[in-house]
């Protein structure tokens, strides 16, 4: 079975997004992992990343992934969990929202290449 994360990177290769780095420990609290993203369709090269956002109402001492409640893209390497780019909800139903998320991404290679 595919874990959240794998769920989403593979809806992004869908889309002609490939990972090309992972910081699986970031040093920002509010960052499980970040993921960053080339476009392999036209403009080919146009960056985009990913971050796992921590629950920020998570108290305890935490696991990795543990408390993961949202995904953000941007299209540069995000200063916090408040980006303005589009975000995922991992709760009930992302599953069914994952597509459109995966397909905002396109506005990144607009704006990098138009």
């Amino acid at each position: 079975m595919l874990t959240q994360r794998e769920r989403i990177v593979a809806a992004m290769r869908e889309r002609g997004w490939q990972v090309v780095a992972v910081d699986e420990s970031p040093d920002e609290w509010w960052a499980d992992e970040l993921v960053e993203l080339e476009s392999s369709w036209a403009p080919v090269g146009v960056r985009a990343f990913l971050a796992f956002l921590v629950d920020p109402q998570h108290d305890r001492v935490r696991r990795k992934g543990e408390a993961v409640w949202a995904v953000l893209a941007s299209a540069s390497r995000p200063v916090d969990g408040n980006g303005d780019g589009p975000k995922l909800s991992l709760g009930r139903g992302w599953q069914d929202r994952l597509a459109d998320f995966a397909a905002e991404l396109d506005r990144f290679r607009t704006a990098e290449g138009g």
